[in-house]
């Protein structure tokens, strides 16, 4: 490394060369390094300030001829105490840095390979983690909590996407214990959000009501009460509760009107118009409500195209899809959910979630129905619906924590 070297000839270290310029220009391993090597030395200072402010030798007996000496002396350790409690090893522009990484990260979640955007949000947690074992202001500290419970939600959303829920869930319990430190609600809506989904896919429809229910009790500057309101939605017509399930609908033709600013994350943690619609479909095809399910993921489907390639929710398109091709049986047409289904065997691999597996087993189910059974063209979807499943990222994964 040619700053390791500059760092010998000038007789320093080599992170005592680098500027803000340098920083910006840095690759992340890089950038990481040298962040690493500001908090050891931030601990290293703070630990040799904390142990002569706040672990004082044996205070020594003093004669009347030494006051002056003595109100010398407690003016110094006064001023070590303002040098310690002044230490910090976070600043303003990291905390920027660490935010925009998070929101790339998120961003990026709704095109890219699960896997990856996983693994580089575990090391953005891990990172954060190291700070908050040093010292800092106390907002500094909450605003690292709050960092923390958003890539928790990150890591609980992105575990369970690949079929893991017990890992996602623990995700999801440090990330709710991270909202809780910072007292910040709008981290504990989208929690809850995550929370909510993770309970209906792993098929605990009761407690991803309770979740939703409990997820609106608290205060959001973003879309999160939108969404939470139809995942409550959602469970609740899983559940075979009509009334509350149309209540919700209705609480979230209302709270899509009212939504008081921008997503504060986006990306992953955010709800456009088309995931919207999307989980509207999703709750009449719960409700038995084949035409008005149809109308709803076409509605999504439309908008979902109308966007850059790089900012479509993939994950909520392609179950849009697959919620149409249930609509289309319901509805028993078996030619429209055949044509409707190509798209969704078109996706990588490495990128079919277990959310996808899910549904299309949902499908398999419709299939089998003896309006259907027995047909060549049910025959042929099943069979790729059977591979489509094997071939699932989320079947082969050990994830890490």
């Amino acid at each position: 490394m040619t700053l390791r070297l500059l760092a010998q000839i000038y007789g320093t270290t080599w992170d005592r060369l680098i500027d803000l310029h340098d920083l910006d220009q840095m690759p992340p391993e890089d950038r990481d390094a040298y962040h690493g090597v500001l908090a050891a030395r931030h601990r290293n200072a703070t630990s040799l300030a904390a142990k002569r402010v706040l672990v004082p030798e044996r205070e020594p007996a003093y004669e009347e001829s030494s006051r002056e000496s003595l109100l010398e002396q407690a003016a110094e350790e006064s001023a070590d105490l303002a040098a310690w409690a002044g230490t910090s090893n976070v600043d303003e522009e990291m905390l920027a840095e660490l935010n925009r990484r998070l929101r790339s990260l998120a961003h990026a979640y709704v095109c890219g390979q699960p896997f990856p955007l996983l693994v580089r949000t575990r090391q953005l947690r891990n990172r954060v983690s190291r700070l908050l074992q040093g010292r800092q202001n106390w907002q500094h500290t909450r605003d690292l909590y709050l960092l923390n419970a958003r890539s928790c939600t990150l890591l609980a959303w992105m575990t369970g996407d690949l079929g893991n829920y017990l890992a996602a869930g623990d995700h999801a319990s440090a990330a709710w214990l991270c909202a809780q430190l910072a007292d910040h609600d709008g981290a504990r809506t989208w929690v809850r959000a995550t929370q909510s989904k993770l309970a209906y896919w792993s098929g605990d429809f009761v407690e991803s009501a309770r979740l939703a229910a409990d997820g609106l009790t608290y205060r959001s500057s973003d879309s999160s009460q939108v969404l939470l309101a139809l995942l409550q939605a959602r469970t609740n017509a899983r559940l075979g509760r009509v009334a509350e399930a149309e209540t919700a609908l209705g609480l979230w033709r209302d709270a899509r009107e009212q939504v008081p600013g921008p997503d504060e994350v986006g990306g992953v943690l955010g709800l456009t118009q088309a995931q919207q619609h999307y989980l509207a479909g999703s709750t009449h095809l719960e409700l038995r409500q084949p035409a008005e399910a149809l109308a709803e993921t076409t509605r999504a489907l439309e908008l979902f195209e109308g966007t850059p390639v790089e900012e479509r929710f993939y994950g909520a398109e392609v179950l849009a899809r697959i919620d149409g091709v249930q609509a289309h049986l319901q509805g028993g047409e078996l030619d429209g959910a055949a044509d409707a289904m190509e798209p969704v065997f078109t996706v990588d691999p490495d990128q079919r979630l277990d959310t996808f597996v899910q549904s299309m087993k949902q499908v398999r189910l419709r299939l089998a129905h003896p309006q259907y059974r027995g047909s060549p063209a049910t025959q042929k979807l099943q069979e790729r619906i059977e591979e489509y499943a094997v071939t699932a990222i989320g079947r082969s994964l050990e994830l890490p924590r």
